[in-house]
């Protein structure tokens, strides 16, 4: 009994080390080359998605590991870093991966083979084989991984599609790559006017892509827009392309539309908390609350750290006369964002409900300062006049 409890543990904890060293690895490969062309800080994530509530810090120099405490958890990884790179560094760093994968494959290929007997450093080494040899199939298949990031709750993507993704990109005029980096310096204005000055309406779906993004940032509506509609005119549609229209839409102050359009982004990826999001923001501004509700729950749920998304489940508490429990959202959302202008205006229709009538000008003073265009906001102020008398 005690040799056959010995025997599960050891097959256990080899099973768990094999998918440790695969996964290391091969974020590892990542890892070098961009700390190699950067400067920054670069983050590799063993068993989350860049989760590190529950993980262990290990720093080495400019590399910091987060090792996740469930060792059962430890089949995926991460690498992250903030540093912008050029395309062909990106491709490097994105086939360092699975190349790292191979090594590890063919290594402990060599190693098998080499043996004459079976025993548990043959399993182990089989394990790794079929890890490492899953890993580099895995993520060289150009593919949405069904996953989202803890941090931006944007979907993950393999190597491979990141690989396609920056070779489609060599055929972008210099200017989308400068126009990248302004973004990145939150410069949207300048964006869009660089991106502007070669726009021949003949450019491949990225740079239009970019352009609609820095509009938005930059809220030229009108501008986004005209981009928007060209991209519907002219390219296969994605969610992404059904989302942003959804937003200018919302801009617009037509909820029906947006809600409309929120619901085929979701159609095409449902598993895109956004889009959850969006469908329950039309919904409560159109009195479908406790409707509304169910989506933010769903967003959370996908991503807890969503600050909008419990901003917006509070506007609907709100609206339910839910209001401890609104209350409770907005403030967690404030914990999470504490630059969102739409929250601070939540927090101002609950002091309205409350009769605190100078808190609520102050936080709708404030939404507005943060965003002229946060939907409602005048109409909420007028009636915050009237109440007063």
């Amino acid at each position: 009994m005690l040799y056959l409890i010995y025997f599960i543990l050891l097959h256990v904890t080899l099973l768990i080390l094999s998918y440790f060293v695969s996964v290391f690895i091969h974020e590892l490969g990542h890892a070098i080359p961009t700390l190699v062309f950067g400067k920054k800080d670069v983050n590799v994530y063993i068993g989350s998605f860049g989760e590190t509530k529950n993980s262990v810090r290990i720093p080495i120099g400019r590399l910091i590991i987060h090792l996740e405490k469930n060792p059962f958890k430890w089949t995926k990884g991460l690498c992250s870093s903030s540093e912008q790179f050029s395309i062909n560094k990106n491709l490097i760093i994105f086939f360092a991966g699975p190349v790292a994968s191979i090594l590890v494959f063919v290594t402990a290929y060599a190693i098998f083979v080499s043996y004459e007997k079976f025993d548990a450093g043959d399993f182990f080494l089989l394990i790794v084989l079929g890890t490492s040899g899953f890993a580099v199939l895995s993520s060289l298949i150009p593919r949405k991984l069904g996953e989202i990031s803890v941090k931006t709750g944007l979907p993950l993507y393999s190597d491979g599609y990141w690989i396609v993704h920056f070779i489609k990109l060599k055929g972008q005029p210099e200017t989308y790559f400068q126009a990248t980096t302004l973004i990145s310096k939150k410069q949207y204005k300048e964006a869009e006017d660089l991106l502007a000055t070669v726009d021949d309406g003949k450019q491949k779906k990225n740079f239009y892509e970019l352009l609609l993004y820095a509009n938005l940032q930059a809220r030229n509506y009108a501008k986004a827009e005209e981009v928007s509609n060209h991209i519907f005119e002219k390219f296969k549609h994605t969610a992404n392309d059904y989302y942003y229209r959804a937003y200018i839409l919302i801009i617009q102050k037509q909820l029906d539309k947006a809600l409309g359009y929120f619901q085929k982004s979701l159609q095409i990826d449902p598993k895109s908390a956004q889009a959850m999001n969006g469908i329950g923001y039309c919904l409560s501004h159109l009195h479908q609350c406790e409707k509304a509700i169910q989506y933010f729950d769903s967003a959370i749920l996908l991503f807890p750290k969503f600050s909008h998304a419990y901003s917006n489940r509070g506007f609907a508490k709100i609206k339910l006369k839910m209001l401890d429990e609104a209350l409770m959202d907005i403030e967690h959302s404030l914990s999470l964002d504490s630059n969102e202008g739409e929250t601070y205006k939540n927090l101002g229709l609950y002091h309205l409900e409350k009769n605190n009538f100078d808190e609520a000008q102050s936080l709708f003073f404030k939404a507005k300062e943060l965003d002229a265009d946060i939907y409602m906001i005048d109409e909420y102020i007028d009636e915050l006049k009237q109440r007063r008398g």
